[in-house]
């Protein structure tokens, strides 16, 4: 089920590639040294999560309330990112033209069956754009909330600046780098096995929850990735973040929110940021 898994970590980005060295078990992380004069911090989000399973502890909010910027992956507070992304989302050719008769019968029934909409509302957009829909039904709740919105709260009540490492227009175009066929493919095994993919859901929240590196590289492991998704989605986005996040980090203590897979790896924030001098520890909370 590996393309399957593959479009759930697209539509949540976190992969959890994580270093040959052993990472304490936490998603905060101190940036310091190499001429900061004040830390900025790191955090891993799970960008849909259910309520009763994220809370910004004490410690998480009291090291948030010492930074001057919040940049996450967008700007998250910018009231026309829906409008741009849905834009962004057109195709050129209708999911019916891409699919043979028989898979999109099968896929226009199962879709309605699941979601209570009916896959026609989609059809003039990217496959990418489907699959994210039938993932949030994939959440098992009634009532989900985005940590990135959260700490969004939090800036605004400290009039903290909100920012993003990038536009929706970069996010797309890694998004677009994914083979068409694989989003296809993705979008159709994700309606066949939907009842496994919901469980496997279910199963990386509880792994996120643990704030285990370690535990989450062995979940990785098991269920896997390729290099396509984490190049894309993943290296190629790191790097382009990093003279983002070093020119702030020099500048004033800020925080960085991200999909908490862009935290490990050979090329993940943390080791990239360790390669240019710089100090990054994990914190408790």
């Amino acid at each position: 089920m590996k393309i399957t898994f593959t479009s759930i970590l697209t539509f949540i980005s976190v992969n959890f590639i994580i270093a040959q060295t052993q990472l304490k078990p936490s998603l905060l992380w101190e940036v310091s040294g190499n001429g900061i004069t004040k830390p900025s911090y790191l955090f891993g989000t799970f960008h849909l999560i259910c309520k009763e399973d994220f809370e910004i502890m004490p410690t998480l909010k009291q090291k948030f309330y010492t930074t001057e910027k919040l940049f996450e992956e967008m700007k998250m507070d910018d009231p026309t990112l829906q409008i741009k992304m849905m834009a962004q989302m057109k195709s050129n050719k209708s999911l019916k033209e891409l699919y043979d008769s028989n898979n999109y019968k099968i896929l226009v029934d199962s879709f309605q069956k699941i979601t209570g909409m009916p896959l026609g509302f989609f059809n003039n957009y990217k496959p990418f754009l489907a699959t994210t829909m039938l993932t949030q039904k994939m959440i098992p709740c009634k009532e989900f909330i985005q940590p990135e919105t959260e700490f969004i709260k939090l800036a605004k009540e400290k009039n903290i600046g909100v920012f993003g490492l990038e536009t929706i227009e970069d996010e797309m175009k890694a998004i677009d780098k994914m083979p068409l066929d694989s989003q296809l493919n993705s979008l159709l095994k994700t309606v066949f096995n939907f009842d496994s993919v919901k469980q496997m859901m279910t199963s990386i929240v509880e792994v996120y929850k643990k704030r285990n590196p370690n535990e989450l590289y062995e979940f990785m492991k098991l269920y896997g990735v390729d290099d396509a998704f984490e190049t894309a989605m993943l290296e190629e986005r790191n790097n382009n973040w990093m003279p983002i996040i070093i020119k702030n980090l020099k500048k004033q203590a800020t925080f960085f929110a991200f999909g908490a897979g862009h935290l490990s790896g050979n090329n993940g924030i943390i080791n990239l940021l360790r390669k240019k001098g710089y100090k990054v520890k994990p914190i408790q909370y």
